[in-house]
């Protein structure tokens, strides 16, 4: 049986023949102190990533750029 996580409409959605983003209800949500929002906190310290992540991102950008590539990604990034 299918439930529905949430409900239609209350997220952001993209047309992708226009390349532009339809706002979802949520957004009309989020003004005032009662938004359901935590805040953030102050981590002190360093947040560098490690040499592994940097590696595991480097790989993934090599793949989507070469052979991993599909036909339309350069138009979402390029508005031309």
């Amino acid at each position: 049986m299918f439930e529905q996580y949430t409900e239609i409409g209350s997220l952001d959605v993209e047309d992708f023949n226009a390349g532009t983003i339809i706002p979802g209800s949520w957004r009309s949500e989020i003004h005032g102190a009662n938004n359901g929002m935590q805040p953030l906190r102050n981590n002190i310290g360093a947040r560098n990533y490690t040499q592994e992540a940097a590696s595991k991102r480097d790989r993934y950008a090599d793949f989507f750029l070469s052979r991993g590539a599909v036909p339309w990604q350069d138009q979402m990034i390029y508005d031309d």
